[in-house]
């Protein structure tokens, strides 16, 4: 015969909200763009939202530096969020060079990543972007 232990019951059920709520609140996504290149990332490892954020940006920056051969030295965090998805929508030029930049045409914030990449997109294209291409992320 099995005995019930309805305190375990409501200790373990306290445990897994703390994890759930911490892990949510605390998650962060970030988008970097070089020259050449972009990154995104998202972190969660932290049970401190700013710490999160911080590894966030420096993993973005770091998928954004390696995305191109021979490196991207020229990466910088252009969007950071920690409750909602976001999109940047880039109008690139064919060539990658010195003097080529990718504009930042669209930046969005969105609830749904589909939401976020298609008013992104929308910017873009408004704003007279002609190779509009988006890099997003959720936290």
């Amino acid at each position: 015969m099995t005995k019930k232990r309805p305190g375990l019951t409501i200790v373990v059920a306290i445990m897994i909200i703390q994890l759930i709520g911490t892990g949510a609140a605390g998650a962060a996504a970030a988008i970097a763009v070089g020259r050449c290149g972009a990154g995104e990332a998202r972190f969660n490892g932290y049970h401190d939202a700013v710490r999160n954020k911080r590894e966030a940006q420096r993993r973005a920056l770091h998928k954004c530096a390696t995305s191109v051969k021979g490196g991207d030295r020229h990466c910088q965090v252009k969007s950071t969020t920690r409750r909602e998805c976001t999109a940047v929508a880039l109008d690139m030029v064919p060539v990658c060079g010195p003097r080529t930049r990718p504009r930042i045409r669209g930046l969005a914030h969105e609830r749904t990543l589909e939401n976020a990449e298609a008013t992104a997109w929308l910017q873009c294209r408004q704003q007279g972007g002609n190779n509009c291409v988006i890099h997003s992320v959720c936290p």
